[in-house]
């Protein structure tokens, strides 16, 4: 099946895996994953800028755990770890692409 889209950006995420908002952007992408929209997905986002320390995972690994955890193959989901604020999400993805 072809996907709507060729890739779907978010843009948003949580260090905390266990933040609700994070587990909501899950579910949402995963399910836009299963009905076809897209074949690919991108998680975004290394820390936030006001943090002292990085932590254990990065914002776009913890929802990349999330996302297989809801049955999206690892294969589908890509990471940009290096942005620190919205701006540079957008940026470092970009050059990914």
């Amino acid at each position: 099946m072809m996907g709507a889209f060729d890739a779907v950006l978010i843009l948003a995420g949580d260090a905390d895996r266990n933040a609700p908002t994070l587990a909501c952007l899950a579910d949402q992408a995963a399910e836009a994953f299963h009905s076809g929209l897209t074949s690919s997905l991108i998680s975004t986002g290394c820390c936030h800028h006001t943090l002292d320390l990085f932590p254990g995972r990065t914002e776009a690994q913890c929802l990349r755990d999330l996302l297989i955890e809801r049955e999206v193959p690892g294969s589908n989901i890509f990471t940009e770890e290096r942005s620190a604020d919205l701006v540079g999400r957008i940026h470092y993805a970009q050059q990914q692409l």
